[in-house]
């Protein structure tokens, strides 16, 4: 424990002791010095050829050695407690550490590094084998070119529901002639209309059109008869809807039937400038549908597909270099913060030590303080003591009370000598400061060379 005499502290991790001043006015209440004085005076005690001090004075020596021998004991408790904590305190254990950063950034960036090899080799390998597919795509389909498509499949939807909100729109006017629900119901027909020339002409544009890219000759041949047929039924089909309008214009309970008399006795007679611009507008949609479906991928069947692969899985793989590249930044950076934070430390136990030192000496010095303090106290108690006692006795006092008190006051407590190891820590604090700009140095070479060591490519 740690005293204080007045405002002075003992500075340790241990809870303070106050040791009170000591005031002769609370002492000489504290041990009723004037109700002795008169009580012993009045009887004429001590007697007036005594030479020794009586029970009153030995008794207030007693109290006043217990004090201090109370005080020493505490203080001794308390300088065996700091002298422990000085003994126990080193900065070895940080020292060492400092040394061994850069083999733990090694060993922390090997244990990392073994966890995600596995799925950067996995990668690699995938990555490998759409290289020969790749290359073996090209030469069989005589390929010297790159894959050309859009990098994104929402602008060829987004443009696929505008022609399908447009085509609607404007049929829609057509067939709400005649029809029931009037424009409304002349909409959801044009949007059933509009649906079949746009499945038409994304199946033309990209299932038909493409394949007459292709090196075999027989895909040529039977797709574009495929277009062929597409592109006739998509003329007949809007054809249809063109004779089916003029119907609805002109005999709605009957539209249907009336439709199909007209378009099978002849084809072309439409009758109306609205059925024709119907037609002709079915036969646009489905046309700029086809021309979007063919640029929705590469020309060539097959080759953006597995160019695609081969970029999403080279994708992978540099994606899981850059999630490596952060695993090792965190990594240094939590080596370099370590090495901050046992730099600070060191610091602080230094400084800890130091303090603890100030506080031996500023402990013993607070016992001293208050052991002259007591020694002070208790003159003044005895001679108050018999100065009362002079004023009530009958007799002449004895000639001892013209004399000053003999007193042994004197604490015994004599400090044991503690190790001082400020020079040996501020040694070991320079070592480090000295080893900082090479481990640093150390450290960031580990870094870059991790950083690229986790693929092999």
């Amino acid at each position: 424990m740690i005293g204080s005499v007045k405002d002075k502290k003992m500075i340790t991790v241990f809870e303070p002791i106050d040791f009170k001043v000591p005031r002769p006015a609370e002492l000489i209440d504290e041990l009723d010095i004037e109700a002795l004085g008169k009580s012993e005076g009045k009887r004429d005690l001590p007697p007036t050829n005594a030479k020794t001090p009586d029970s009153n004075e030995l008794n207030f020596k007693h109290t006043f050695h217990s004090k201090v021998t109370q005080a020493s004991l505490r203080v001794q408790e308390s300088y065996a407690k700091l002298s422990s904590a000085i003994t126990s305190l080193n900065v070895e254990a940080e020292v060492a550490e400092v040394e061994r950063l850069p083999s733990i950034f090694e060993e922390k960036a090997k244990n990392k590094r073994s966890t995600l090899r596995a799925e950067v080799k996995r990668a690699e390998e995938e990555v490998s084998v759409l290289e020969d597919e790749m290359d073996l795509f090209k030469r069989e389909n005589k390929i010297k070119r790159g894959a050309h498509y859009p990098e994104s499949v929402i602008m060829t939807i987004a443009t696929f529901v505008v022609l399908l909100v447009v085509e609607s729109a404007m049929n829609g006017y057509f067939f709400a002639q005649g029809n029931d629900f009037g424009l409304l119901g002349g909409v959801l027909q044009a949007g059933l209309v509009s649906v079949v020339n746009l499945a038409a002409g994304g199946l033309l544009g990209f299932f038909c059109l493409r394949q007459l890219n292709h090196v075999a000759k027989w895909r040529k041949y039977t797709f574009g008869a495929l277009a062929i047929i597409l592109m006739f039924l998509i003329f007949i089909f809007n054809l249809l809807v063109g004779h089916y309008r003029t119907a609805l214009a002109n005999d709605p309970d009957n539209a249907a039937r009336v439709g199909w008399d007209t378009f099978t006795a002849d084809i072309l007679a439409l009758g109306e400038f609205d059925s024709w611009m119907l037609f002709i507008i079915g036969c646009v949609i489905a046309i700029l549908v086809s021309i979007k479906a063919y640029g929705a991928d590469d020309s060539y069947p097959g080759y953006g597909r597995l160019d695609r692969k081969l970029r999403a899985a080279r994708g992978e793989v540099e994606d899981l270099a850059e999630e490596w590249s952060e695993i090792i930044q965190e990594t240094f950076e939590e080596v370099s913060g370590r090495l901050h934070e046992l730099q600070l430390s060191c610091k602080d136990k230094a400084s800890q030590l130091d303090a603890y030192h100030n506080s031996l000496q500023q402990q013993m010095s607070i016992l001293e303080h208050y052991t002259t303090s007591l020694d002070s106290a208790y003159q003044t108690c005895v001679m108050k003591y018999r100065e009362i006692n002079s004023q009530y006795r009958s007799t002449e006092a004895p000639g001892y009370f013209s004399q000053q008190p003999e007193v042994e006051l004197a604490h015994r407590f004599v400090p044991p000598s503690i190790s001082d190891k400020r020079a040996q820590i501020k040694a070991q604090l320079e070592d480090i400061s000295k080893m900082t700009p090479r481990l640093t140095e150390s450290l960031h070479a580990i870094f870059q060379r991790q950083i690229q060591g986790v693929t092999t490519k």
